[in-house]
């Protein structure tokens, strides 16, 4: 976990692991998560909340919903399911493109993997190059 998403005023209730998904309604603790990574045990020993069906995430009720681990997570048949009111497209190609054209019909403001993405890439270009704007 990064040191600025623990000092953030946003409130995590979910995190996706690769076969659950852990919530807590109250919002996850990101200092108790790290401390437990950091003694290298699993956040599925986090003391509060539970864990929900990996596919169940995309019909979690929330404000800005991120996927970033694996493409094609948002199709056509489980768009419908999605209760976001922003997207930050962290994984590359997380939505397909049906998917993308119902939930842009609804009015679901989508930001794009490769706009959200864009600063991970320049600084990936900038080290291949051993450029450094410092």
């Amino acid at each position: 976990m990064h040191a600025r998403a623990a000092a953030s005023a946003a409130t995590r209730t979910r995190l996706r692991l690769r076969y659950n998904i852990f919530t807590d309604s109250k919002g996850l603790d990101v200092a108790e998560l790290t401390r437990l990574k950091d003694q290298d045990r699993s956040v599925c020993d986090y003391p509060g909340g539970g864990r929900l069906d990996r596919d169940a995430v995309i019909g979690v009720e929330c404000d800005i919903w991120i996927p970033a681990a694996r493409p094609d997570v948002v199709r056509e048949d489980n768009a419908d399911r999605l209760r976001a009111r922003l997207v930050l497209q962290g994984a590359n190609i997380p939505f397909s493109r049906e998917a993308e054209k119902s939930l842009a019909g609804r009015g679901l403001v989508i930001v794009p993997d490769f706009i959200a993405n864009a600063g991970g890439v320049i600084c990936a270009a900038m080290g291949l190059r051993r450029f450094s704007i410092l």
